[in-house]
């Protein structure tokens, strides 16, 4: 009995341990995170402008994440974040917007707040709102929050944008596109549209082990030089492969630095070389520092396809 009342204790004391690290965690995202829905909507923008969109998702809740992504037709919130930042076509305007704080944002008191992130505008005053031309980049959707021990702000809900702003309107920057007929052409389809986006979204797709997903990102010859890096014989067997060296896919999809570096070749029109290889991924935990959740992604090539103003990978090499 008294070893059992000594490994009780030992329980206690873990346990003890446990709340005190999780208490910490709260008081330190309280003190951290934004404090009101319109600092939480532009700390959004500015890191998507900032070309950091991964770190974005770590103001929404774990569970929410998903959720984000899947709006907007992407396995992890960072690829969509990625597929996000790859659309802001003016990053000084898109961090300088104006929201209608009667009308378009809410105060929950000590318990949460939202704001309505389709109805900021660009470039004008409440009193001119037009002025200042066309949407800089996308809008990121309706936001709530919920307060952490009465101070910081995380995002625990979110609504897309509407996909269109009825008979005659346009569809709104950032939301899923509406739905249509099947093209009668094969391609690619929509790509991301920055020449470092590929990276970012692949990391989601092979954390899932999402091979239609990650294949559609490659050319032939991507496919080809992809599944000749990973020793296999074709693209969805290397996704497999690559898979198997991921040991904790839910962090290796959210990387949150250490973003790919693309350089444009001399000479040619939309190709860049793209060092994916210096990622990096949350590491600290209660029980201490954690390895890396899987390797390095690689070192790729990307193009526009034929007719395509998005990048696909047309080259594959291993760090």
């Amino acid at each position: 009995m008294a070893g059992g009342g000594l490994f009780a204790e030992h329980l206690d004391v873990l346990a003890a341990e446990e709340v005190s690290a999780e208490q910490q965690h709260q008081e330190n995202l309280a003190r951290i995170m934004p404090n009101t829905p319109q600092e939480m909507l532009r700390s959004i923008h500015d890191l998507l402008a900032e070309k950091d969109p991964a770190r974005a998702c770590l103001l929404f809740e774990d569970p929410l994440r998903p959720q984000f992504g899947a709006a907007f037709g992407e396995p992890t919130c960072e690829a969509a974040m990625f597929k996000l930042a790859a659309q802001i076509k003016e990053p000084n305007k898109y961090v300088e917007f104006n929201v209608n704080w009667q009308k378009d944002v809410r105060l929950e008191g000590d318990t949460g707040a939202f704001i309505d992130g389709c109805a900021v505008t660009f470039g004008g005053g409440l009193l001119d709102p037009e002025n200042g031309g066309g949407d800089p980049g996308p809008k990121i959707g309706k936001l709530h929050m919920k307060r952490i021990l009465k101070r910081g702000l995380v995002v625990d809900g979110f609504t897309p944008c509407n996909t269109a702003a009825g008979p005659g309107g346009t569809p709104t920057p950032g939301a899923p596109p509406p739905s249509a007929a099947p093209p009668t052409t094969t391609g690619p389809g929509p790509l991301p549209t920055s020449p470092r986006a590929p990276a970012g979204v692949l990391v989601g797709y092979l954390a899932k082990g999402n091979d239609a997903g990650a294949c559609r990102l490659f050319s032939d010859s991507g496919k080809a030089a992809f599944a000749k890096a990973q020793g296999v014989a074709d693209c969805p067997a290397a996704v497999a492969a690559f898979r198997t060296k991921i040991t904790d896919p839910d962090r290796y999809g959210k990387p949150i630095g250490g973003d790919s570096d693309a350089t444009a070749r001399k000479g040619s029109y939309g190709t860049h070389d793209v060092d994916a290889c210096k990622l990096n991924w949350s590491n600290y935990t209660v029980d201490g520092e954690m390895p890396p959740p899987g390797p390095q992604l690689g070192r790729m090539v990307v193009e526009h396809p034929p007719g395509n103003d998005g990048y696909w990978i047309t080259g594959f090499s291993n760090c």
